[in-house]
C-alpha cells in the first residue's frame, strides 16, 4: 500500500513450517529534511512499533 506524500507499507501473510502464522512487514517513509525532526519521527515510530507487537504478543 503507498500512502501519497508519506511511504509505502507491504505486510506479507506467512505460514511457516510449524503451521504458525506470522506477518512480515517491510516499509519506508519519508522522513523530515532537518536531522533533529527525523530523529523523532524514527524513535515514535519504533516506540509505536514495538508497543503494537508488545500488544499482539499479550493476546
Amino acid at each position: 500500500m503507498e500512502i501519497d506524500g508519506v511511504g509505502k507499507v507491504l505486510i506479507t501473510r506467512v505460514l511457516g513450517r510449524n503451521g504458525r502464522e506470522r506477518m512480515e512487514v517491510t516499509g519506508s517513509a519519508y522522513l523530515s529534511a532537518t536531522g533533529q525532526a527525523a530523529n523523532r519521527q524514527v524513535d515514535r515510530t519504533l516506540r509505536g512499533f514495538a508497543h503494537v507487537m508488545a500488544s499482539a504478543a499479550s493476546r
